[in-house]
């Protein structure tokens, strides 16, 4: 004879077996098919990524590498037209009108400086390029509408020092003058010092301009006459701006975007976001981070849960400074049409596996549904579910006799129910073992509730009236113990005895136990305005929360169990709930939760209490609500105000300045006149 049991296993393993042994090889093949694809696709594009980024930035090497050599070709081939023996420089000279022309003819060109040794000369800027629009000596009053040009003469030798600043039109006739007195000099500055110092073309490291204030650097080039004597130096500046309009006219796909920084990865353009989301600057410092951790040209680097390639390349335009080309580029720039085809590979592939997965369930099922069947009624049986139900059909001999044999278990279990409570024998079941006697020791939260004046209420109003109102009102504060992962112990008349900490560990049990009173107050305020507008009694909740080492586990005896605690935590968590009688409180908390919840939440000290059972006294506080977070659990400002200038009184008092603190406390009523504690200070003095 076939065991039932044996054969409910091999039929049930049967259908697994059918299940995995399609669905494994339709998954194995299907995923290393598309990863195959996929890997290829992504290392031939990959490539091609890398090798497009070194193009573009080998473009961008080259044209600033022209644009700076064009710069100072300027610059040397100027110089070539000076005249050493014509002392006539004015900015209306030779000199001049050429300069007016380069000017005009190169936006990118900021201003031109001519000085001569002494520290006299002038500068030639376009009002255009410039922006200016008034007078520097009388910012109200606007520039010739026809001004072209702006020229600072600057003479070194006169005291106190002032600039001739004059405006000409496109015929360069003055069309408008100011002066007005000037710290410059040119000789001290950057663009001066440097070319002096170095004998030769020079450019300046990044420095503020003295006119415009803008970030920019500056080329310069000493002149000298026969005898190798310096006789003046020439200069151009370059704002940051350049670079960045230079670099924002660069194609990098469809997102990619190209930065220069210095050696030590400060951005030097663009100057301004051209609103990039794609490329923040946190991504541009983690991309320098990751050049200067692997010293590679050619990385990937994933930043905000985005990847990235980057390329960076050192080059050194201007001077001795050696600056970074940065092109980053998203890589779904690369791969997006790629990830498309794995889009609609995988989709496809999910719908065959679909198709597979319901072909194959049907079979399997048909083959394997008396058995599903019979297992179901078993778990129905260990959840109590003892109705009737429709039977399999099956012609299997092993079937029919586990039918049989669960028939016969139903109807012995439904006896069964008649003597023992359905609860119990549940949860044995689920557990798998024994209820046993016994305990131990834990950390937990202890908290009391209790409805301060129930006694009166109980006895002003029947019962068949008030239990609907104590229902409703346990009811609403159980499902806050819960929420906040609290364990509600018993209800002793009006109280409730909650737990937090067991059976289940949790995550910071003082401030869940916190929250939890806040939120009771929260729900009796609104509870106890709908009993306003019924004209029915109102609750007022007292609450204590304590911390400490108990004894929690199964107690009783073998006959009758109950899971609780016991401890001195107990105890003292309903010993605060009664002081709030005294100090006239809603929640008041043992010292060792406030320690690990004052950060999060406004509390105060109230007193130093003796508590029945413990030799030394135990320091009180009361809860107030949050610092921040959820505004509904928040303490107003004056709240928070009023506990500062307790605390501060009562620590006044603490160190022995009693008249000290009695004054503190005084000036705390005048501020807060209702403060019931405040008056119960006062009234020890």
């Amino acid at each position: 004879m076939i065991n039932p049991i044996s054969a409910f296993k091999k039929q049930r393993t049967f259908r697994v077996d059918i299940l995995t042994l399609f669905l494994t090889l339709f998954l194995i093949s299907f995923s290393t098919t598309i990863w195959f694809n996929y890997d290829k696709q992504k290392e031939s594009t990959l490539d091609l990524a890398k090798k497009f980024d070194q193009q573009v930035s080998h473009i961008i090497f080259e044209r600033l590498d022209f644009f700076f050599k064009n710069f100072e070709y300027f610059i040397e081939a100027s110089s070539v037209i000076f005249n050493i023996n014509d002392s006539n420089m004015e900015e209306n000279g030779p000199i001049g009108r050429y300069f007016y022309s380069v000017v005009e003819n190169n936006p990118d060109l900021t201003r031109i400086y001519f000085s001569t040794k002494d520290g006299n000369g002038f500068s030639i800027d376009s009002i255009k390029d410039s922006g200016r629009t008034n007078y520097i000596s009388d910012p109200s009053k606007p520039l010739p509408k026809d001004a072209r040009f702006s020229v600072e003469i600057f003479n070194n030798s006169s005291e106190p020092k002032s600039a001739n600043r004059f405006y000409k039109n496109a015929q360069l006739e003055t069309v408008g003058t100011e002066t007005y007195p000037t710290p410059y000099d040119p000789i001290v500055r950057p663009w001066f010092v440097g070319a002096v110092n170095h004998h030769e073309l020079y450019w300046t490291p990044i420095y503020k301009f003295f006119v415009d204030k803008k970030l920019g650097i500056t080329v310069s080039l000493p002149i000298y006459n026969k005898k190798k004597e310096l006789v003046a130096v020439l200069a151009a500046d370059l704002t940051l701006d350049v670079f960045s309009q230079f670099l924002s006219k660069q194609s990098i796909g469809e997102n990619g975007k190209a930065f220069i920084l210095n050696k030590n990865g400060d951005l030097i353009a663009p100057t301004e976001d051209p609103n990039n989301a794609l490329i923040s600057p946190k991504a541009l410092s983690e991309a320098f981070a990751a050049y200067q951790l692997h010293q590679k040209s050619n990385f990937l680097f994933t930043s905000n849960k985005i990847d990235y390639l980057a390329h960076i390349q050192s080059a050194s335009f201007v001077g001795e400074e050696s600056w970074l080309i940065v092109i980053i580029v998203p890589l779904k720039d690369f791969f997006s049409h790629s990830i498309l085809i794995q889009k609609e590979i995988l989709l496809l592939s999910l719908l065959l596996l679909s198709i597979s997965v319901i072909v194959i369930s049907f079979f399997s099922k048909r083959i394997s549904k008396p058995i599903v069947q019979l297992s179901e009624e078993i778990h129905r049986i260990q959840q109590f579910d003892l109705s009737e139900t429709k039977q399999p059909k099956s012609y299997i001999k092993e079937i029919l006799l586990m039918q049989k044999a669960i028939e016969s278990l139903k109807s012995a279990i439904r006896s069964f129910g008649r003597y023992v409570p359905h609860e119990i024998v549940r949860d044995l079941v689920q557990r798998g073992a024994d209820i046993t006697l016994g305990g131990e020791k834990k950390e937990l939260i202890v908290f009391f509730s209790d409805i301060g004046g129930f006694t009166s209420i109980a006895e002003k109003y029947p019962t068949e009236h008030l239990m609907p109102l104590l229902a409703a009102y346990f009811d609403g504060l159980s499902k806050i113990i819960i929420e906040e992962q609290g364990t509600i112990d018993k209800y002793i008349g009006d109280c409730i005895m909650a737990l937090w900490g067991a059976p289940k560990e949790i995550r910071d049990p003082e401030s869940c136990a916190a929250r939890a009173a806040l939120r009771f107050q929260i729900f009796l305020s609104k509870f106890n305005a709908e009993r306003r507008k019924n004209q029915e009694p109102e609750f007022k909740t007292r609450i204590g929360i304590s911390e400490g080492l108990v004894i929690v586990g199964n107690i009783g005896t073998s006959e009758r169990m109950n899971y609780t605690v016991m401890g001195d935590a107990v105890n003292l968590a309903a010993h605060l709930q009664d002081l709030d009688k005294i100090y006239q409180t809603a929640t008041i908390i043992s010292e060792p939760v406030q320690s690990k919840i004052k950060d999060l939440f406004v509390t105060r000290p109230l007193d130093l209490v003796r508590v029945k059972g413990k030799s030394s006294a135990v320091k009180i506080y009361e809860l107030f609500g949050l610092y921040k977070g959820d505004p509904t659990l928040c303490a107003k400002p004056e709240e928070i105000e009023l506990c500062r200038l307790f605390t501060l009184a009562y620590q006044l008092f603490e160190e022995g300045k009693s008249q000290e603190a009695k004054s503190a406390f005084e000036e705390i009523l005048e501020k807060f006149p209702h403060d019931y504690p405040t008056q119960f200070w006062l009234e020890r003095f």
